[in-house]
């Protein structure tokens, strides 16, 4: 599942407390398909959270590109407190899996689509992030950051430049806006919309009646918003991506 982080922290931070919201999270994508076709995408999904620091992320079915099924809309709930997270399905399911650690949320998936190389020892150094200043987002005032990764070229092949921006807003608690691009997959836009602090009814939070909870092994992060796109066997660093 892609999408944005609900911290300013990102997922090593944990959970933040005392600043629920709820909004609409709108995932735009350019998508490089296989045949070198552009594809566009637009996702809209709702997303919660509470004062505890329990999330909620709606994702609607999605519709299929090109050579892709389409996938089904799906529900994820993440509970620290629990120490669980839920993936709620339309077939009356709910795949419950115990979080990585008690009081952090799941750490979100790589870049959508990218087949990660097994040499570890290739990836890129890590880079210092840029510094944007601030500007105003959805009426928060949002400070921004953006990090440039150089991907080594193989061969007679130029460097790669992986690029990623985030804005913070620090009253609200989280990412308002962010954006990855990568010349060999496409670029993916997500931002919040309609965004209220408001306390949201409780029973988001808890797996709703005649649902079948079904125990899983490991945590599972859903990816359903993005098609797999295939990428050139380069080696590339583990970057948060807006998700959906």
């Amino acid at each position: 599942m892609s999408g944005l982080v609900m911290n300013c922290g990102g997922s090593a931070a944990g959970p933040v407390t005392g600043m629920p919201f709820s909004a609409q999270e709108i995932t735009e994508k350019k998508l490089v398909m296989p045949n070198g076709s552009i594809s566009k995408q637009s996702v809209i999904a709702l997303i919660t959270r509470d004062a505890e620091g329990r999330t909620r992320r709606e994702i609607p079915p999605i519709p299929a590109l090109p050579g892709q099924p389409q996938q089904p809309g799906l529900t994820m709930i993440s509970d620290h407190i629990a120490g669980y997270m839920y993936l709620l399905h339309p077939n009356m399911t709910a795949l419950r899996s115990r979080l990585p650690n008690a009081g952090q949320i799941p750490k979100p998936p790589t870049p959508p689509g990218v087949t990660m190389p097994a040499a570890a020892g290739s990836l890129p150094k890590p880079v210092s992030p840029e510094q944007l200043g601030e500007q105003m987002i959805e009426g928060y005032l949002a400070r921004g950051t953006r990090s440039v990764t150089t991907v080594p070229g193989v061969g007679n092949a130029q460097p790669i430049q992986l690029v990623t921006e985030s804005w913070c807003a620090k009253e609200l608690g989280a990412v308002v806006q962010s954006s990855h691009s990568d010349p060999r997959v496409g670029e993916i836009v997500t931002r919040l919309k309609g965004i209220q602090q408001t306390h949201p009814p409780a029973n988001l939070f808890q797996v709703p009646p005649g649902y079948q909870v079904i125990d899983s092994a490991r945590p599972s992060v859903p990816n359903v918003s993005a098609p797999n796109v295939s990428a050139p066997n380069v080696a590339i660093p583990n970057v948060s991506v807006p998700r959906l």
